[in-house]
């Protein structure tokens, strides 16, 4: 299979930055006395060709991977700068806040779920509620004693 010529790969390239179709055929090839009707038409066949669907898709996860890794580092120096600030820092609540963003960064402060009581009848709990009493009354009952 043959390579891409330059003006395919210049239009992967410029469709891969986010260039629409048209205006990267525009910019690739020379388009001048062509109609926009042609220029999208040409365009959208030149999407389609086999070889430069293949070098898209390669600049695409190039790209992914490099913002990946930039998303990586990016983190790791959050996390070694928050460090740092947590150790050295000279306020105490400099100290405290850094170690907050660490936790919360880590997962560690995660809101406690809260179990919902189950449903009861009126009578279940108008039963809780006599029951209570009488524990009540009998603990005063005790201490009057």
């Amino acid at each position: 299979m043959q390579a891409l010529t330059k003006r395919q790969s210049e239009y992967a390239q410029l469709v891969t930055d986010g260039a629409n179709q048209s205006d990267a055929y525009r910019a690739a090839y020379n388009t001048s006395g062509m109609l926009a009707k042609t220029v999208w038409e040409d365009a959208s066949r030149l999407r389609k060709h086999p070889k430069v669907v293949a070098r898209i898709d390669q600049l695409q996860e190039e790209k992914e991977a490099v913002r990946r890794m930039q998303s990586i580092r990016l983190d790791e120096y959050i996390v070694q700068e928050l460090l740092n600030i947590s150790q050295n820092a000279k306020s105490c609540s400099a100290r405290v806040r850094a170690l907050e963003l660490l936790g919360k960064h880590l997962g560690l402060f995660q809101p406690k779920a809260e179990v919902p009581e189950p449903e009861r009848s009126p009578d279940a709990i108008r039963a809780a509620i006599m029951n209570r009493l009488e524990r009540v009354l009998d603990d005063q009952e005790i201490n009057h004693q």
